[in-house]
């Protein structure tokens, strides 16, 4: 019996495990699988297999005698230098089942003794019919292939091919099941359509691709000649094959098939490998090009300086093992100009060093990795020590409204803290600030990393750019120019048409469709219906339901996230514009690690941090900046909707909550039904009077107004709403748990899981503490806050009761709260410091990931019953 380890134990492996004991390959006692330590569900099912369930990588190679590398491609780097480290025996065979990581990337991170055979199954090896394919590399022996064969064999069909011939298999058989699937979802829409109950359509749809499929297979009959025989001369077969013809239905296939392996080819350039060979060699070639390119070569300063004034070449130091002695300054600094200085370095040169410098900053102040932090730290050194101008922080740590070094630590001891940041850093190609201030709660970062990539990254119904625009759209409602930036970004590099970055007016119609549910759902999401959904689903230009769900899902994320954003003070990224300046007084002299207060070393910023007084006023003209609207909205106390609460309210202190909370929890009176409601009513009218919508929304600069409609619809008191047709939303007529849940699964796979895990963790999330006192039950708090949140979206649990709310909830805390949900863009750091001040930051960033999550929930369930109610 073979002895089989599992690195990652996700769905894949786990169907792979079952077909091989199915087909008596092994025993489940010789099925070792490291899991990550959240991923509790997956440890189990392999200990339900009478499997071994681990969280580390170097058992899995030392007991095993064929190790199934079953991570996403970005985590295959991470894997294998843990093997690299684990001092084990690694004559073993390794089959890798990572998209489009290459064999020689595999072969050349794993010990020379190791052989290597990359695999692509499928998804339907979960019932056995997978498509495989394999390809040998360099040092795996026949007896290898026997064994992947007989492997691959126990849970569908393989094929040994060449690896020029992966990427476009990966495209077909890989992803082709997501092809087929929507194939089957239209077949069904197509039925319901045409008056089919929605299960027999399903099972009609599935049973039909199924029967199809197998026909090619087992006949070996050219497929056009099996379509042949099911059309008749004018039939009903023909008729709707001439429509799939005339929409571009073959076409569509066909370049989807394209699109998908240009993607695999894409894919490995993504994915840094961070191990320390990697990061040296990297690094070592990075800060080589620097110097060599930037700094002295063709089109650098000193080419121009050479040209200008002939004189001998002076020798210059070498660079070897990061150790550099900077030549003589040449050139000036930048001067806003379209030269530098005048030596006539032409702008061209200028944009090349201003484009990528950004990004060594923040990686020198904000990288997990302590090696890449010094590397891009000395870089900026020798730069600046060029005559060159460098960028500096204009603000200091992640947070406006957290000092940094309340924040975990970049190197912090946590593990799994520390190991998210990883994450978090290999999913984005940055540790974002978000993510930092996250990292009070790893238990929540985690679920939160791993659904945000999901639905941004992962399997889905829409394409990426369309998600990424979406997330645009969606910040833009409360003008978070934060996330603006970074979506604009990651949509470019999704391959974006870069027009559409012009506005809402250059997008696809299809996008455009859009639009109203994202104002309504951003501001009164009680106002959608079923209209909206089947809006989207007809005419030229439709949605699947499918693709309805995802964008819903995608929008509601980025609205909360706003709230997030905005109630925490997360500072703009320091490689976006506005996040540095370049400031001429101190290039050329003075300590290139101090600026205005901010110490820049290896570690990330630290020291005090004065405010940059005029900073924006030193950048060179050429470099852009965005109006900060969130700081001129800040300024004006008229948009202020904390104005009803004084800056000196008392506030009642933890004891008194405390005992509150204790004597509610001993409080044994039943209230009526009658009661409960009257209560529920009271606390949202007076909800209601906590603070007025403006009459004119807060001003908005252009690089955001453009990505907006009806910047005046706005929130509106679901107490105002003046419209006797909209009743409270009652969670006992639908709830996420019986309703909403099933529904986003059923539509949109997965997600409903994650989105469930995320939910349940921020309203259960508790440490039992309260500003510093321990042993405290937080529930009855954690839960008036869930409550409150969702009473002002018009959603009634019928269970609670919403005097608790009053007891729990002081004034200004709910007008916080109420500030953060409905209206975040005006949040300040005045309102932030003046509620729960004997609270620690971490608990405060609690309550907004509260208001994050309960908000989202929110949202989606008024979506999903629209959707629902569209599909009855």
């Amino acid at each position: 019996m073979l002895k089989i380890g599992f690195i990652g134990g996700g769905k894949m492996a786990q169907a792979l495990a079952k077909g091989f004991l199915a087909a008596g390959l092994t025993k489940g006692e010789n099925i070792i699988a490291s899991c990550h330590p959240s991923d509790v569900q997956s440890a189990t099912m392999f200990k339900s297999l009478g499997a071994t369930s681990t969280h580390e990588n170097a058992p899995v190679v030392d007991r095993s005698e064929v190790v199934i590398l079953a991570v996403k491609p970005n985590i295959i780097p991470v894997a294998l230098a843990d093997v690299q480290k684990a001092k084990v025996r690694a004559n073993k065979l390794f089959l890798s089942i990572a998209m489009g990581v290459p064999l020689k990337h595999i072969e050349q991170a794993l010990p020379n003794e190791a052989r290597v055979v990359r695999v692509m199954p499928n998804t339907p090896a979960l019932v056995r019919s997978a498509a495989s394919v394999f390809v040998r590399g360099t040092r795996a022996t026949s007896n290898d292939v026997t064994v992947t064969r007989a492997l691959l064999e126990s849970v569908g069909s393989c094929e040994e091919v060449a690896e020029n011939l992966m990427d476009p298999i990966t495209a077909l058989s890989g992803s082709g099941p997501a092809y087929v699937y929507v194939m089957i979802e239209a077949l069904a829409d197509g039925g319901v359509k045409m008056g089919l109950p929605r299960d027999m359509a399903y099972r009609l749809a599935a049973q039909t691709v199924l029967g199809a499929g197998k026909m090619v297979r087992e006949t070996g009959t050219h497929p056009g000649i099996l379509k042949d025989d099911v059309s008749s001369p004018a039939g009903s077969t023909t008729a709707g094959l001439h429509f799939l013809e005339i929409n571009g239905f073959r076409a569509a296939v066909i370049g989807a098939i394209e699109c998908a392996a240009q993607r695999c080819g894409e894919c490995i350039s993504h994915f840094p490998w961070p191990n320390q060979q990697y990061c040296d060699i990297h690094l070592t070639t990075s800060r080589n090009n620097i110097l060599e390119g930037w700094l002295d070569g063709v089109g650098s300063p000193r080419h121009y300086h050479r040209l200008a004034q002939p004189e001998p070449v002076r020798n210059r130091p070498v660079v070897l093992g990061g150790a550099c002695a900077c030549s003589d300054a040449v050139g000036n600094t930048v001067n806003g100009g379209d030269t530098v200085g005048n030596n006539g370095v032409p702008k061209e040169y200028t944009d090349l060093v201003t484009l990528h410098l950004p990004i060594l900053l923040r990686l020198s102040m904000s990288c997990p990795f302590v090696n890449v932090r010094e590397k891009c730290h000395h870089i900026l050194e020798i730069v600046k020590g060029r005559g060159l101008p460098i960028p500096y922080p204009t603000t200091h740590g992640p947070s406006a409204y957290i000092d940094p070094d309340e924040l975990p630590p970049l190197g912090t001891d946590n593990e799994k803290t520390h190991t998210l940041f990883i994450d978090a850093f290999l999913q984005n190609n940055r540790l974002d600030h978000v993510s930092q201030v996250m990292g009070y709660h790893p238990s929540y970062l985690d679920h939160f990393l791993k659904t945000q990539n999901f639905i941004m990254r992962g399997d889905g119904p829409l394409p990426y750019d369309y998600r990424h625009f979406i997330a645009i759209m969606a910040a833009g409602r409360h003008q978070c120019s934060y996330l603006i930036t970074l979506q604009k970004q990651e949509f470019l590099l999704q391959g974006g048409d870069h027009t559409w970055l012009k506005g809402l007016s250059c997008i696809p119609k299809k996008l455009r469709n859009l639009y109203d549910i994202n104002k309504i759902l951003a501001h009164r999401p009680w106002l959608i219906n079923k209209s909206h959904i089947e809006k989207l689903t007809k005419g030229n230009d439709s949605w699947s339901l499918a693709e309805v769900v995802h964008a819903i899902v995608i929008l509601a994320h980025f609205h909360s996230l706003g709230s997030f954003v905005f109630s925490c003070g997360v500072n703009q990224e320091v490689d976006q514009s506005g996040g540095h300046v370049y400031h001429p007084q101190c290039c050329g002299g003075g300590s290139p690690d101090v600026f205005n207060g901010i110490t820049l070393t290896a570690a990330g910023a630290t020291a005090s941090w004065d405010a940059v007084d005029g900073a924006a006023m030193s950048a060179p003209k050429d470099i852009p900046r965005v109006n900060d609207t969130r700081q001129v909205t800040n300024l004006s106390p008229t948009n202020n909707t904390s104005s009803s609460s004084s800056p000196t309210e008392p506030e009642v202190g933890i004891t008194t909550l405390m005992q509150r909370m204790k004597t509610l929890s001993e409080r044994t009176e039943q209230c009526t039904p009658i009661e409960l409601t009257k209560r529920f009513e009271h606390v949202e009218s007076q909800s209601a009077e906590l603070g007025a919508v403006p009459d004119q929304p807060p001003e908005m600069s252009a690089d955001i107004g453009q990505f907006v409609e009806d910047p005046t619809f706005l929130y509106q008191d679901f107490a105002r709403r003046g419209e006797a047709e909209i009743p409270t939303f009652r969670v006992q007529d639908y709830s996420w748990d019986d309703h909403g849940y099933s529904l986003v699964n059923r539509l949109y796979n997965d997600v409903g899981n994650l989105l469930d895990e995320k939910f349940k963790t921020a309203y259960n999330l508790t440490y039992y503490t309260m500003g510093g006192r321990t042993d405290v039950d937080t529930s009855r708090f954690r839960r008036a806050i869930w409550n409150y949140i969702q009473c002002m979206f018009g959603i009634r649990h019928d269970d609670y009761d919403y005097g608790e709310v009053n007891q729990l909830l002081e004034r200004s805390l709910k007008t916080f709260i109420k500030s953060a949900c409905c209206y975040p863009e005006r949040v300040t750091k005045k309102d932030y410091d003046r509620v729960l001040r004997e609270f620690k930051h971490s608990e405060k960033v609690h309550v907004n990931l509260m208001v994050l999550e309960a908000r989202m929930q929110a949202e989606l369930l008024y979506a999903l019953r629209a959707v629902m109610r569209y599909m009855t």
